[in-house]
């Protein structure tokens, strides 16, 4: 890991759309493989010792995309790294306002995905946006492992609805409430 660590890319902070310059969240080290999400570009890198990968958030939607993981939405399995969070997706502007640019959130998502270690693959889980231009989905905040069921345990906060704990199956991406947030 000692190698991994001095490949990481240098990050300055930038201006990001929703709130400002993001940085590096959901950091994991998984059998070889050091995983990252970069906020607010919405670029999650999977650096190994042969070479880095870098995933857009294509699968989601159209480019340019904004977005990340503000919570450490990531946890790992076997060959597999799992992360979720919240992603523009493209992100849509609405113009210039008296406090700066305002963004959309008519294509705000909240996803899950699948990173296999062993191809360097990503895949899509699940993903949920309520297509609405001032109100959003439930971020996907937190990721826990469930060995007893053998799916995902996923928290989700920050939006309107569609907040609480959901399971997620990690072979089909089907999704059911756990525990709704009441408050």
């Amino acid at each position: 890991m000692d190698n991994l660590l001095y490949r990481l890319p240098y990050f300055p902070p930038r201006y990001g759309p929703e709130w400002g310059s993001g940085g590096i969240f959901g950091l994991k080290y998984h059998r070889g493989t050091l995983y990252f999400n970069l906020a607010f570009e919405a670029n999650a890198y999977f650096i190994r010792e042969d070479k880095t990968s870098i995933y857009r958030y294509e699968m989601v939607g159209y480019q340019p995309v904004s977005g990340g993981d503000t919570y450490n939405a990531v946890d790992s399995i076997d060959n597999y790294i799992y992360f979720g969070g919240w992603v523009h997706a493209p992100a849509k502007y609405l113009g210039r306002g008296e406090r700066g640019a305002t963004i959309s959130f008519v294509n705000k998502y909240s996803h899950v995905h699948e990173y296999n270690v062993d191809n360097d693959q990503v895949r899509l889980l699940w993903k949920e946006n309520i297509h609405h231009p001032t109100d959003w989905a439930g971020e996907v905040s937190e990721i826990i492992y469930n060995p007893v069921e053998d799916d995902l345990l996923i928290a989700r906060a920050d939006g309107m609805t569609n907040l609480g704990v959901y399971k997620l199956d990690r072979r089909t991406g089907h999704t059911g409430l756990v525990s709704k947030n009441l408050l």
